[in-house]
């Protein structure tokens, strides 16, 4: 709640997908629907279209959302999945229950 007495819009997670796997993004995907999670899900398929994401270069020169090249985690994708959902679910948790997020 806000000194206004107002209560924040809250806002969706905007997240970028790097993954080389169409499967793996899929599930990704389906993992975050599953997780309930409001986001805006960016994917690309390698480091290079990341930076070119980031940098609003190439096909991604027209993106007006990006935190302003200032990512706030990094999390590597385990192989097994039964450990990737859970670190999507731990995704969840902590950024809905542990995290206080200042309204834009």
């Amino acid at each position: 709640m806000t000194e206004t007495g107002v209560m924040p819009t809250p806002q969706p997670f905007e997240i970028l997908l790097v993954e080389d796997s169409p499967a793996d993004a899929r599930l990704t995907r389906e993992a975050l629907k599953d997780a309930k999670v409001w986001h805006n899900l960016y994917m690309v398929g390698d480091g290079v279209e990341a930076m070119d994401f980031l940098h609003r270069r190439g096909r991604f020169d027209d993106i007006e959302k990006v935190y302003n090249l200032n990512a706030n985690c990094f999390i590597s994708k385990p192989v097994d999945f039964e450990q990737f959902t859970k670190i999507v679910r731990s995704i969840e948790e902590f950024w809905f229950t542990v995290v206080s997020r200042l309204p834009k």
